[in-house]
């Protein structure tokens, strides 16, 4: 795009100029034919200017790309965050994980200070529910508080999931191989 205006700098291979309707310009010089300041000048437009004025053309398509991609992030973030199902684990103290849709713990909880100890002692923050509750049931048998009495059918440990059902096939294999008792509840069906 052709732009004429009084040349107000020059600066290297540019020239500022204020056009007749009162708007700053920044056009290209060509080789042969350098202005002096204050002369009338024809030139093709540099694109985008700091000087208020010209934009150019493609800033609508950069500015969109950057929207989308910020929209895109916020949309990730939020759905990592928010839990879309919950699980209860009773093992006397008692453990409440919040999971979001792709079974990632983010976060956990404990209202007895055994339990809250339990927590300290593993990191199961951004990991898979399965993984999790083995490590927190492994923690719990280091530390003594499962013992020998949930190994018989008199005491029961009870895991309760709300919201979604979810694949627990390795922590029920892991239950099995150390003959331990686990009641699972998902949704209300045992």
């Amino acid at each position: 795009m052709k732009i004429t205006g009084i040349v107000l700098d020059i600066s290297k291979h540019t020239a500022f100029v204020l056009t007749k309707q009162g708007e700053f310009k920044k056009v290209k010089i060509r080789a042969h034919e350098i202005p002096n300041i204050g002369q009338e000048y024809t030139g093709k437009s540099t694109g985008f200017s700091l000087i208020k004025g010209h934009v150019h053309p493609y800033r609508y398509i950069f500015i969109s790309i950057i929207i989308v991609f910020l929209i895109s992030i916020i949309g990730f973030i939020y759905n990592y965050f928010s839990p879309s199902y919950s699980a209860i684990l009773d093992v006397s103290p008692s453990f409440e994980i919040k999971c979001n849709s792709s079974n990632k713990v983010i976060n956990i909880s404990s209202e007895d200070s055994r339990g809250y100890k339990i927590l300290n002692e593993i990191n199961i923050k951004n990991a898979n529910l399965n993984d999790s509750l083995i490590k927190i049931i492994n923690q719990c048998k280091k530390d003594n508080i499962i013992n020998p009495n949930y190994e018989n059918k008199n005491k029961t440990m009870r895991l309760y999931i709300s919201g979604k059902n979810v694949d627990l096939s390795s922590l029920k294999k892991y239950i099995k191989t150390n003959s331990l008792n686990l009641q699972i509840n998902v949704n209300g069906e045992n």
